[in-house]
Order: C-alpha cells, then structure tokens, then sequence
C-alpha cells in the first residue's frame, strides 16, 4: 500500500452574502488527488451548489471536477465534493454559486502516492430529514480493500449538537460550524482492509447529507518500452505474441 492518509490543506468557513468564497491560499503536491469539501448554505430560500470550483489564477490546479451532490430535505444546505490533481503551484480555491448564499464551510484535502495519483472510484450519497444514531452513505459494491473511504457530512443543526465519527473512522481536521444558517462540515477517512462503510454518529433529528468517497491507489506506469496502436480514439497498449512452434505466446519487446 503505497497511498498515504488524508491530509488536511486548509478549512474553514464564510458567514458573509455571497456567491463567491475564497480559501486561503493552499499548495497541493504535484501528482497529488485533492478533494474539495463544500457545504452551501441558505437562510431562505433553496440553496445550491457551486457552479464551479478552481484554483490559480497563474495555473495551478484551474477547475476542479464535481464528483459527488446531496441536499438535505429542507434544502437549506447542499454537500458537494470536487476533484483535481495538485501541480505544487500555490493559489486560493474559489468556490463560485450562481446566486448569492447565506454562508459557506470547505475543507481543501489532498492524497498522495509513491506510484501515481490515487484515484476516485465510486461515490455514494444519503439525506434525511430526521433520524438519530449511526447514518451514512454505503458504498456498493464493497470498498477495495485498499481503498480508502473518505466520508463527508453536512449538518443543519446548532453547535450544540456535536455530530462524531463513526467507528473506524479518523476525523479529518476539525468540525467546521458556521451561523445563518447554521451549517456544519464533518468529514472523516478509514484506510483499514476492508474499510468501514461511512457514517457517523447523529445526536438530533436535524437535517444531514452525506457523501462517502472511495479512493484507491493509482497504478504505475509501464517501464520501459511499449509498442502501441491506434484504436481510432487514443493510442493504447498493442498485445503482440508470437508462434512458438506449439502455440501463440505474449512477444517480449526488447530495448535497443
């Protein structure tokens, strides 16, 4: 297993009138996965989710791929999460809405490995509306069992309610609570083999929305040489055997 844990850039939280929210300035490792963690938040009315999130206006990682949305019922709150690959060019995240929201909670994470980005594989949601105790979105098929599962949590309850990990799990940076409305961002990862399924521990029936992401390792590339074709789209690894005078082997290619 060569991918490492999560690792925690930046978090925080905006209370101002805004379509538009910068994080501070982050510097992801170069070939690194980076997870954006965003909880949009609205008083009145429906609140949305951001219609793009990039970084650096001098490259950097430039826009982000949504992978993963869920609302609470109520709708005051939408959890999304956002995918790129760090270039180690520093720049701050901008999470831009079409309308202006009432707040806005993110973390900015990042994964790395010794053998090539670490990738997202599958993506779950689950909302509702008032249920207590252990909830959370449950990946299928299984995680990998050298997967990491990554899960995240929007909450609409006071600081009083304090939302915790759920078993197996390890909290990533801290909880993130932010007024009008009151929103919170919890998230949390579990690298053991297998990894738990996503979820955490609800003290009040308060509305919650869930994403569980399951990360695995990227695949190195090939060394050496490679004899490739063209499939019409992209070239693409070529499979060359040979009669060995009793059947058909795989060919070695050899260096000059």
């Amino acid at each position: 297993m060569t991918m490492g844990a999560p690792s925690l850039l930046t978090g925080s939280s905006s209370a101002t009138d805004s379509a538009s929210y910068n994080t501070a300035s982050v510097t992801p490792t170069a070939g690194a996965l980076v997870l954006v963690l965003v909880v949009s938040g609205k008083a009145s009315g429906l609140s949305e989710s951001p219609t793009g999130v990039s970084q650096g206006a001098g490259g950097g990682m430039g826009a982000l791929t949504k992978i993963g949305e869920q609302a609470v019922p109520n709708n005051n709150l939408t959890v999304t999460a956002w995918e790129g690959v760090g270039t180690g060019v520093a720049g701050v995240v901008n999470i831009l809405h079409t309308n202006v929201m009432g707040n806005c909670a993110w973390q900015v994470i990042e994964m790395t490995s010794d053998v090539a980005t670490p990738t997202v594989e599958q993506v779950d949601v689950f909302q509702t509306a008032a249920l207590t105790g252990t909830q959370g979105a449950t990946l299928s098929p299984s995680p990998d069992p050298a997967a990491t599962v990554i899960g995240v949590l929007g909450y609409n309850a006071g600081s009083a309610t304090t939302p915790t990990v759920g078993a197996g799990f390890t909290i990533i940076g801290t909880r993130i609570t932010v007024n009008s409305p009151t929103i919170q961002l919890l998230s949390e990862y579990d690298a053991t083999s297998p990894p738990a399924q996503a979820a955490f521990s609800i003290p009040a029936t308060n509305g919650q929305a869930y994403l569980a992401i399951e990360v695995r390792d990227g695949v190195a590339a090939p060394s050496g040489y490679q004899v490739t074709i063209w499939n019409g789209t992209s070239e693409v690894p070529a499979v060359l055997t040979i009669w060995n005078g009793t059947s058909e082997v795989a060919a070695e290619v050899s260096t000059p």
